[in-house]
């Protein structure tokens, strides 16, 4: 505030007081703070969707590319499905017969499992059967060999291995390996093998 001010605010009664205060209130006033940044909204994530239906004994997968029909009085299992967006890997779906007086220890079974393959892995089914048949605790019965599955490649091999005698059929794909197991008890087995055979017959690969 200068001097000629000061000296003409003197003269009016009490308006030197009041000017005085008003300036401590001015210079005493908080500067003005910027509001905050608003924070991004948070990103949700998607879960994959799958492409997969059950209609009566029949489980199709538009996503892996197949179909499977089980027997009338068989249950039907889907395998977890993962929620971080790599769908499909490990078991799919187990089929499997009403429990008998052993329960369900030794069940026989069909399933799907899918698993993806190592990069620069081969494309060749028996290849893949070969690596997996290299197993110590498989004693290989039949294959593996080549079979054609509605017109596409894939390959069959027949086993034992511990408590189970098993068929597999395996297709390989850029995706991975589809590989199908039926398996019983070898001692159940021989009664099963045409219930097998018909399962595996409505097999169908669509892409």
């Amino acid at each position: 505030m200068g001097r000629a001010t000061r000296v003409l605010l003197a003269g009016v009664p009490g308006l030197g007081a009041l000017a005085l205060a008003l300036l401590f209130v001015l210079r005493s006033a908080p500067a003005a703070v910027d509001a905050p940044a608003a924070l991004p909204a948070p990103r949700v994530a998607t879960p994959p969707v799958f492409h997969e239906a059950v209609d009566g004994q029949t489980y199709a997968n538009a996503d892996l590319g197949f179909r499977l029909r089980a027997p009338e009085n068989w249950t039907l299992v889907l395998g977890a499905r993962p929620r971080d967006g790599t769908p499909y890997e490990g078991l799919v779906v187990k089929m499997s017969p009403p429990a008998g007086n052993d329960g369900d220890a030794l069940r026989p079974f069909v399933s799907v499992v899918k698993r993806s393959l190592p990069a620069g892995a081969s494309d060749d089914p028996l290849d893949f059967l070969r690596r997996e048949s290299a197993d110590a605790r498989r004693t290989l019965l039949s294959g593996p060999s080549i079979v054609v599955v509605s017109g596409r490649k894939a390959a069959r091999v027949s086993f034992e291995s511990g408590t189970l005698r098993a068929i597999q059929v395996v297709r390989v794909t850029p995706g991975g390996a589809l590989i199908v197991t039926a398996a019983a008890p070898p001692s159940r087995f021989p009664a099963l093998a045409s219930t097998f055979e018909d399962i595996l017959a409505s097999l169908r690969f669509e892409s």
